[in-house]
C-alpha cells in the first residue's frame, strides 16, 4: 500500500518537534534522578526532581531505573519513596534481567528487598480483587496490556512456543530468560522469589494435620524448581508430588535435573487446563496442597 505524503497544512502522524523536546526533557530529568540517587544526594534534592516531573519509570541505557539505583545504594527511604510514588515499578528489569528486588537481594539488603517484595505482593492482590469485582469495559481509558500483543511476553501460546534459557546472572543467582524473536531477553523466572516461596511453603505445610503422613501436593508451573525443591525438603517428603508443566524447555530441564526419578514425583506434561481434565489426573484423587505460579495468564484465566 502506498503511503500518502501529507501536505504542509495536514496533521502529520510523525513525532513533532514538541514531542521530541518533551522526550529529551524527560530523558534528562530521568538521567539526573538516577545520578542523584547513585551519588547519594540529599533526599530533598531527589524529591525536587520528582516534583519537577522526573519519570520514575525511566530506564537508562543499561536498563537502570531510579528504583534499581535506590536498591544499589541500599536506601530504604528512597525505595519506599519511589514505590509510594509510582505504580508497579518493582517489575522493571535492567539489561541483565534483574529487577530492583534482585539487586537488593544480591546486596544482602533485607529491608530494601522486603519493601520491593511486599509492593509486588500488594500489586498482585489488588489486581486479583479488581479482577474479581468487575469485568473490563472497553473505552479510550481502558488499557489491556496484552490485547494486541501476541509475542511470548504476553501471549500464553506464544510463550509455550518460545525459547527459554536457564542460566545464572552476574550475582550468581539462577534465572530463566525468555528469548524473543529480536533476541531480546526477558527474565521470566528469578531467584529472588525464593524467600516468598519459603514463606508460602511454611504457611501451607508446616502446621498441616497430615504433614507427618506425607502430604499430597500439586504444583502448576515448575519455573526454577524452587517451590518443588522446598516441598521435597519438608520434614516428611510428600507421599505424592505432582508437577504440571507445559513448556518443552522447562520439561527438558526437569528431566535433566532428575525429577522424574524422585520417589513420589509425577511430572505431567501439558497445559494445566488440559491436564486436569484428563482421566490420568482425575484418578490421582484429592490434594492436600495446591500451588500455582503460571506465566502469561491473567487472573480471570486462572480463575477459570
Amino acid at each position: 500500500m502506498n503511503r500518502q505524503v501529507p501536505d504542509d497544512d495536514s496533521v502529520s502522524s510523525e513525532v513533532s518537534a514538541e514531542d521530541i523536546e518533551e522526550i529529551n526533557a524527560l530523558t534528562e530529568l530521568g538521567t539526573t534522578l538516577i545520578q542523584a540517587v547513585l551519588e547519594k544526594e540529599p533526599l530533598a534534592n531527589v524529591q525536587d526532581l520528582i516534583d519537577a516531573g522526573a519519570p520514575l519509570w525511566f530506564q537508562d541505557n543499561e536498563g537502570i531505573s531510579p528504583l534499581h539505583a535506590a536498591a544499589y545504594v541500599g536506601s530504604e527511604q528512597l525505595v519506599k519513596m519511589f514505590l509510594d510514588e509510582g505504580a508497579r515499578l518493582h517489575i522493571l528489569v535492567d539489561n541483565l534481567g534483574n529487577t530492583a528486588g534482585d539487586i537488593a537481594l544480591s546486596m544482602n539488603n533485607d529491608e530494601c528487598y522486603k519493601l520491593i517484595r511486599d509492593a509486588g505482593i500488594r500489586a498482585g492482590l489488588l489486581l486479583a480483587v479488581l479482577s474479581s469485582r468487575s469485568s473490563i469495559v472497553q473505552s479510550p481509558l481502558t488499557l489491556v496490556i496484552d490485547g494486541e500483543d501476541n509475542t511470548a511476553a504476553a501471549s500464553n501460546d506464544a510463550f509455550l512456543a518460545s525459547r527459554l534459557q536457564y542460566t545464572t546472572d552476574a550475582n550468581g543467582q539462577e534465572i530463566c530468560l525468555l528469548k524473543l524473536k529480536d533476541d531480546t531477553e526477558i527474565g521470566v523466572m528469578m531467584g529472588w522469589e525464593r524467600e516468598i516461596m519459603c514463606k508460602t511453603v511454611d504457611e501451607l505445610c508446616s502446621n498441616h494435620p497430615r504433614l507427618k503422613e506425607g502430604l499430597r501436593v500439586l504444583n502448576v508451573g515448575f519455573g526454577l524448581g524452587i517451590i518443588d525443591s522446598l516441598l521435597q525438603r519438608l520434614s516428611e517428603p510428600p507421599s505424592l508430588h505432582v508437577i504440571i508443566e507445559a513448556h518443552p524447555d522447562v520439561l527438558a530441564h526437569i528431566r535433566e535435573r532428575g525429577w522424574h526419578n524422585k520417589p513420589g514425583v509425577k511430572v505431567m506434561a501439558g497445559k494445566w487446563q488440559d491436564v486436569i481434565q484428563s482421566k490420568e489426573f482425575r484418578d490421582l484423587g484429592k490434594f492436600d496442597v495446591v500451588y500455582t505460579d503460571t506465566f502469561a495468564e491473567d487472573y480471570q484465566g486462572e480463575k477459570r
